[in-house]
């Protein structure tokens, strides 16, 4: 038996995804999704990322990098929030698609389940249209806070 761990990047305005497979989850493989990222798209860009708060994305050399580089921007979703987190929004489909009811007895055979699920996602792939202006959407954030604060 084994497992496999994956990461992904999103470029929106093309509504293309890039999958890593990486058998560990460190600042190395983060920093190897993130240039991916950075190359192809134009330096007049910002890169923003929406990031949860692994360890991985925490570390000195990925802050030296992002100094480096200030076009990106890690957003960091606050701790047990995955709903905010858009890599969330491509993994669930994933699991549910592609993953959920198969049997894989050994890895090979699930790396292959999770590649062709993004061939054909690829085929299908439209860009993401927000459909809400940002102060709407932070509105509404600000919103579940206070409710929230007021339930403790």
């Amino acid at each position: 038996m084994g497992s496999e761990e994956g990461c992904a990047g999103s470029r929106l305005g093309v509504s293309h995804t890039t999958v890593r497979r990486v058998h560990r989850h460190r600042h190395q493989e983060f920093l190897s999704l993130v240039r991916t990222l950075d190359d192809p798209t134009p330096d007049d860009l910002a890169v923003r990322a929406i990031v949860d708060n692994a360890s991985s994305h925490l570390t000195e050399e990925v802050e030296r990098w992002l100094r480096r580089r200030p076009r990106f921007q890690l957003h960091r979703v606050p701790t047990g929030s995955s709903w905010l987190n858009a890599v969330e929004g491509w993994f669930s489909p994933l699991a549910r698609k592609a993953l959920l009811r198969g049997s894989f007895r050994i890895v090979a055979v699930l790396t292959r389940a999770v590649e062709e699920y993004v061939e054909v996602r690829h085929e299908r792939a439209q860009p993401l249209v927000w459909t809400k202006d940002a102060e709407t959407i932070l509105g509404r954030v600000r919103k579940i806070q206070r409710l929230s604060d007021t339930v403790h």
